[in-house]
């Protein structure tokens, strides 16, 4: 066992890292042994003590893959690569290997999994030797963007915050991912300056908590961090506000896949003096959240971009809280919860009704046109249960707690054809079970409609061909023009379909025949039968997904169908 060994100490062993969890002996075994633990569970055991592979630090790193000096002058791929027995031709690998072999001109370096221990490879480097390290990294004018050293050795984050320092000049973007940094050694004053241009950062599958979290932020000021990734760290809903996270002026934050169950965590992005906060972008993804109920007083106005897909939504009225949350939401990810899983063919137009921000829900765009579908579609939805309610009071809990837009899109829409209960006679008449067509109000009669269908006989002046049909309300205009292309023999794309509405200011008869079909009668024609006045109106029931209940309330309707001269 080497000296140097340590509990805690960063390994890799044929490529795949691990931790030193053990240092001593074993009973009935002779000898020093190492306890690891495996980054990768899947790994299996290993006594941790052969296979070892060298350490390197930043620079050692950097030349090894880049320069080709540090190569020996070797081109990228040394064996021949043969196909069907041919070897094949390499060009241009020599041009693409030099240009990369000028450190000073890469923008993008990708160093993981190359065994990087930090500044130094030994293990608590001094000062003097981690300083001396930084002038020989700046002293390359290294220009790197782009910094990617994630499955490496890295204990201390003293090492990175070094080795930023070196680059702050040109840095935007770090990865850090599937490091174990346990160490947070306060680095020299002058070294904080090495975050000051960074934008992006990544520390997924660190399994840093949130206190370790705070310890890493809280010393540095990050001014221009747009973007940070904690993802994969089992991380769960913290108790209090994260010194150092809430003052970051992010604008997306992914938290996915970890242990998080409720937005109580989301006090931790608000700043302790109440400024406005920055985050336009939160990613929730694969978390265990089954609620946005939270008991902390929480808004976030500046989110426009939420990730609520693979959690535990159970249904839509979770969903009602987002408006207060997110007043200024657009774009809803809420793909493979129990509310879309279940309710596949309803989910989105419901979920569009009730959030009436959203220009995109799971990647799609929320046109005008797609919003008003929605709209009336949830409304009917609404009106067919509250139709069945059995009582006045789960209609009126349906109308507010369960829907509160309802008053809204009745306002901008109209309000459905609802059963009313004003009067005591008409609760008792529901009770009894009696509907406004004379059936039970849950069963499949009191949704029809009696429809009936004319159209002039061109075979006989001024005669009419006349058909009857009982459809169900929840029939779409589609379906509806099917139907009656059947009942005439005729193609539904040659005609078209027209209502009679009728508008009555006293109390008359059906329109006989010839006042239903007189010819140039135009939408609010004013007629007399005996005494009574009425208006007759018509409107054209165009093709589309809307449900033929939404245009006609009562239980009987005269449908004209005109031909389509071409």
């Amino acid at each position: 066992m080497s000296k140097a060994s340590y509990v805690g100490q960063r390994m890799s062993y044929d490529g795949d890292l691990c931790t030193t969890r053990y240092l001593g002996e074993l009973k009935d075994r002779s000898g020093a042994w190492i306890g690891i633990e495996w980054d990768d569970p899947r790994r299996g055991k290993h006594n941790g003590t052969h296979g070892g592979k060298k350490y390197f630090d930043f620079l050692d790193a950097l030349r090894k893959k880049y320069s080709l000096a540090a190569k020996g002058g070797e081109l990228f791929n040394q064996n021949s690569i043969s196909i069907s027995g041919k070897i094949v031709e390499e060009v241009g690998f020599e041009k693409i290997e030099k240009q990369l072999s000028n450190l000073s001109q890469l923008r993008v370096v990708l160093l993981n999994g190359q065994c990087i221990a930090g500044l130094e490879a030994q293990s608590f480097p001094s000062f003097d030797s981690s300083q001396k390290s930084i002038q020989s990294i700046i002293s390359l004018d290294l220009h790197i963007v782009e910094l990617d050293l994630s499955k490496n050795l890295l204990e201390d984050f003293a090492d990175v915050v070094g080795i930023c320092h070196a680059l702050q000049q040109t840095l935007r973007r770090l990865k850090l991912n599937s490091n174990r940094i346990h160490r947070f050694t306060k680095p020299a004053e002058a070294w904080k300056a090495g975050f000051q241009n960074l934008c992006e950062l990544s520390l997924d599958n660190t399994l840093l908590s949130w206190n370790e979290l705070a310890e890493l932020f809280a010393p540095f000021k990050m001014p221009n961090l747009r973007s940070l990734s904690l993802c994969a760290n089992q991380l769960s809903t913290p108790d209090t506000p994260v010194p150092g996270l809430s003052s970051l002026p992010l604008s997306i934050l992914n938290l996915s896949s970890n242990h998080i169950s409720s937005l109580d965590f989301l006090i931790m992005l608000q700043a302790n003096d109440a400024t406005a906060p920055t985050l336009e972008t939160l990613i929730l993804r694969s978390n265990p959240i089954a609620t946005l109920d939270s008991s902390k007083a929480l808004s976030l106005p500046s989110i426009q971009t939420l990730d609520l897909s693979h959690t535990l939504l159970p249904s839509l009225q979770t969903l009602d809280l987002l408006p207060h949350l997110f007043p200024t939401l657009k774009s809803l990810l809420i793909s493979n919860t129990p509310l879309t899983t279940n309710n596949d063919l309803t989910s989105s137009p419901a979920i569009i009704a009730r959030i009436a921000s959203l220009t995109s829900l799971n990647h799609s765009a929320v046109t005008p046109a797609v919003r008003q579908n929605a709209e009336l579609a949830y409304l009917n939805s609404i009106a067919s249960e509250i139709v069945a309610a059995p009582t006045l009071a789960a209609k009126d809990r349906i109308k507010g707690a369960l829907n509160p837009r309802f008053a809204e899109l009745c306002a901008r829409y109209g309000e459905p054809d609802i059963l009313s209960q004003s009067t005591a006679t008409e609760a008792a008449a529901n009770e009894e079970g009696n509907g406004k067509n004379g059936f039970p109000p849950k069963t499949l009669g009191a949704r029809l409609l009696v429809c009936h269908f004319y159209m002039e006989d061109r075979a006989e002046a001024g005669g009419m061909i006349r058909r009857t049909k009982e459809v169900p309300k929840t029939v779409d205009i589609y379906r509806l023009k099917g139907i009656a292309g059947r009942l005439f023999g005729m193609n539904p794309v040659r005609f078209s379909l027209v209502w009679e509405r009728d508008e009555r200011l006293g109390s008359p008869d059906r329109l006989d025949d010839d006042d239903a079909v007189a010819a140039g009668a135009a939408d609010g024609d004013e007629r007399t039968n005996g005494a009574a006045n009425y208006k007759t109106g018509f409107v054209s029931l165009r093709e589309g997904s809307q449900e033929v209940g939404f245009y006609i309330e009562d239980k009987e309707a005269c449908i004209r169908v005109k031909p389509i001269i071409s």
